[in-house]
């Protein structure tokens, strides 16, 4: 089994611990390259080092768990109850569950987030800000946050430590916050390498 050293950049020089608490309930990473100028955003850095085994990658989620699981999951993230708001039938109530599965499974699809809200005239366009529990500040964006958040639940579910994300650096490894793993700041990993 390999090692996957994955590093993340924040402002704080000293991290005790990764949380469930924040907009991913996980911290961010990236692949550790020695000889790499960019590790994201953030001054200090830091070493999340995990077995490959523990990062949940394209199509792991549903090997592992059931379609029920799956739904179970996502629906203690969401509020279906606002969906009694929206004159919708259950056909579309359907699609719109749906949409959001797929987004949490599908890690290529993330474009499709944003090509749904491209337009004003999204046929659900206020649906998705009054169902998911977690969200803040509503846009194409945000969603997109709030479906990476419940990636890492649904990895977590299926008992992976990270998830593989697509996002603005390509493919970034969300460390699931809240089950022990640990970080370490760069110079100390490079000290205890040597």
């Amino acid at each position: 089994m390999a090692t996957m050293h994955l590093i993340h950049g924040s402002s704080k020089a000293h991290i005790d611990g990764i949380t469930e608490t924040g907009i991913f309930g996980g911290i961010f990473t990236l692949d550790y390259n020695p000889g790499c100028v960019n590790h994201g955003y953030g001054e200090h850095l830091h070493i999340v080092s995990l077995d490959d085994s523990e990062i949940c990658r394209h199509g792991d989620i549903t090997e592992r768990l059931s379609r029920e699981r799956i739904d179970e999951v996502i629906a203690g993230e969401i509020d279906l109850d606002a969906l009694d708001e929206y004159d919708i039938d259950e056909n579309e109530r359907a699609e719109v569950l749906n949409m959001l599965r797929r987004w949490a499974l599908e890690t290529d699809d993330a474009n499709s987030i944003e090509i749904y809200f491209g337009g004003d005239d999204c046929e659900y366009g206020g649906i998705f800000e009054e169902i998911l529990v977690g969200a803040q500040a509503f846009d194409a964006g945000s969603l997109g946050f709030e479906i990476q958040r419940i990636r890492g639940l649904l990895a977590r579910a299926a008992g992976f430590r990270a998830v593989d994300c697509y996002d603005e650096n390509g493919i970034s490894t969300l460390v699931i916050g809240g089950i022990g793993t640990k970080i370490m700041p760069l110079e100390e990993f490079e000290k205890a390498s040597v």
